[in-house]
């Protein structure tokens, strides 16, 4: 074989076919926000019925792993700040959304699941403060997923944590299967794709959102055909 076949075959390989009747602006958060919030609830190990924790829910990635989660058949609590980002949380039926700000995060997951905690919590605010509030939202033998890249060091009480037996477990984007099972869950239906649309030229302005906390969802920056040639 020679070189150049090598690194197509690399290529390919590395490569995931857009399912047929899904739309490219559809298809391309899947390919980021998509398959890392789906490979969290992967590592989670979490099954059909039990409850999970979602915080920074109405962002990028926590949006789609609502959608994930309750494809999946579990119970979401999804957290986020704002009565804005609530709203947006709303929608998903069968969801509990929680205000950071106004409510007692604490005390709703506790009501909810019969005083015993979340069977996992997946945080993908980029807040040290997040995860520590996570820790004290699942039970005894419960998963922490950290995927948010917080610029702080979380602080962890070491006796809490053995005593309770809690495992803290970092995720990062996921492999070719778990993009491709990402996309069928898109292509069957199961999960909605819908990113804000905007021009390119807008992207700095969409880089300022999402550096100030204030964007709900994904955006996809559309590149005219003039743009690309270029």
């Amino acid at each position: 074989m020679q070189f150049a076949e090598m690194i197509e075959l690399r290529r390919v390989s590395f490569s995931v076919l857009v399912p047929d009747g899904v739309k490219d602006e559809s298809a391309a958060p899947i390919c980021c926000a998509g398959v890392t919030a789906y490979k969290a609830l992967k590592q989670s190990g979490l099954r059909a019925g039990q409850t999970v924790v979602i915080l920074g829910a109405a962002g990028g990635l926590g949006n789609y792993a609502v959608q994930y989660a309750l494809a999946m058949g579990l119970k979401v609590v999804g957290i986020d700040k704002g009565a804005e980002k609530i709203e947006s949380l709303k929608k998903f039926e069968g969801i509990t959304a929680v205000d950071v700000e106004t409510d007692d995060c604490r005390g709703k997951v506790l009501s909810l699941t019969g005083g015993l905690g979340a069977h996992a919590a997946i945080v993908f605010a980029s807040t040290a403060k997040a995860t520590e509030n996570a820790l004290t939202l699942v039970r005894t033998r419960g998963t922490v997923i950290v995927v948010g890249l917080a610029p702080d060091p979380i602080k962890v009480d070491t006796v809490t944590l053995a005593l309770r037996m809690i495992t803290i477990r970092g995720s990062l984007v996921g492999t070719v299967t778990d993009l491709r099972e990402a996309m069928d869950f898109l292509a069957e239906g199961k999960i909605a794709s819908r990113p804000q649309i905007r021009k390119f030229e807008e992207v700095n302005s969409i880089l300022d959102e999402l550096a100030a906390g204030k964007a709900i969802g994904r955006t996809v920056a559309i590149i005219s055909p003039d743009e690309i040639s270029s």
